[in-house]
């Protein structure tokens, strides 16, 4: 299965479910955009673990180091907001630029915590300015993406169906 890069569009991950097995590579060109219609998902490395979000004949899944778990209305997830004791001193607009904030990813199944990973995520004044009006945090932060994903149905449901 082929998977690319949340953070950098031409670098790529093929990947063996049953093994774990993981390649990567990059590409550029019309390489890329050949490699692109036959998506099935996207990964990262956060905190050096792999972290991928794919469908596999027509099931989600999200892949969390060498766990894989199937995304279905049975599964949630929840980001939990950790503040170091100087961040949670300063006011909002500077605890987002202190580097001991960081997130807590819970993956919930039938409403039991079945993963976590705790990680930092980018702070904003590491986040290039990008006048594209689209934009939003969860292009900067794979978890909170994912975390989008897993809480929104229509979007569970409707994310890389063609693969």
């Amino acid at each position: 299965m082929l998977l690319q890069s949340a953070e950098r569009a031409r670098d790529f991950a093929t990947l063996d479910p049953t093994s774990g097995r993981l390649e990567f590579f990059s590409e550029d060109g019309a390489q890329r955009e050949r490699l692109q219609s036959t998506l099935n998902g996207r990964f990262s490395l956060i905190e050096g673990i792999f972290i991928a979000l794919y469908r596999q004949n027509g099931d989600l899944k999200l892949r969390l180091g060498d766990k894989e778990h199937i995304v279905d209305d049975m599964t949630s997830s929840r980001i939990d907001e950790r503040r170091g004791r100087l961040a949670s001193l300063l006011p909002a607009q500077l605890a987002d630029r202190v580097s001991n904030v960081q997130n807590e990813f819970h993956l919930i199944r039938n409403g039991e915590n079945v993963a976590s990973l705790i990680y930092s995520p980018p702070s904003a004044s590491n986040i290039a300015f990008d006048p594209t009006p689209f934009v939003e945090k969860e292009d900067f932060d794979f978890m909170l993406f994912i975390h989008h994903v897993l809480t929104d149905s229509e979007r569970r449901k409707n994310i890389w169906a063609w693969a």
